[in-house]
């Protein structure tokens, strides 16, 4: 149900691309601004915001998160909102020794320099929407995928052919 309405939720474009940019930096991408147009555009869809991340290297997913499962998804990777407002932050990491704050950069508040926001807060602004970051594998990353899958094949093939000589000849004994 999350993804049908993917294409008619919208967001900010002043909040969106900036936190885009803020996810996709140590990639070395250039500005998802200059990638998308204004920052200023009134609004861009999730999935023109996931098509974007896509081209500079980077999968968002669409989720539907409760607290927890925002614990657990920032420990992983930075996290972007959907806020009820339309705007976006990006959930940079939680803080392990106190779970009901997160570390966040909000384009919108002191130039989007990373601060805690306590749980009780944030859910007053949030209902949930969320885009998960999955980074792309590197070529090598696939190329070493592609070999392992290859080899595991080889080996089942081996154990399957080794499994039928040895009934051949447990029958035929």
């Amino acid at each position: 149900m999350f993804r049908s309405k993917l294409a008619a939720r919208t967001v900010s474009g002043e909040t969106a691309l900036p936190c885009l940019d803020h996810v996709s930096e140590p990639q070395g991408f250039e500005s998802a601004i200059s990638e998308g147009g204004s920052p200023n555009e009134h609004a861009i869809s999730l999935g023109q915001l996931i098509v974007l991340g896509r081209k500079r290297g980077i999968k968002l997913r669409p989720r539907s998160l409760n607290w927890t499962r925002l614990l657990i998804a920032s420990a992983i990777a930075p996290v972007l909102l959907r806020l009820n407002n339309g705007n976006m932050i990006v959930i940079l990491r939680n803080k392990e020794a106190d779970p009901t704050q997160v570390v966040v950069s909000d384009p919108l508040y002191e130039d989007g320099e990373p601060f805690l926001l306590p749980q009780d807060t944030l859910e007053q602004a949030w209902a949930g929407e969320a885009l998960t970051v999955e980074p792309r594998q590197s070529k090598a990353e696939r190329a070493v995928t592609l070999l392992i899958w290859v080899l595991s094949v080889c080996g089942l093939i081996a154990g399957a052919f080794f499994l039928v000589e040895t009934f051949r000849e447990f029958i035929g004994n």
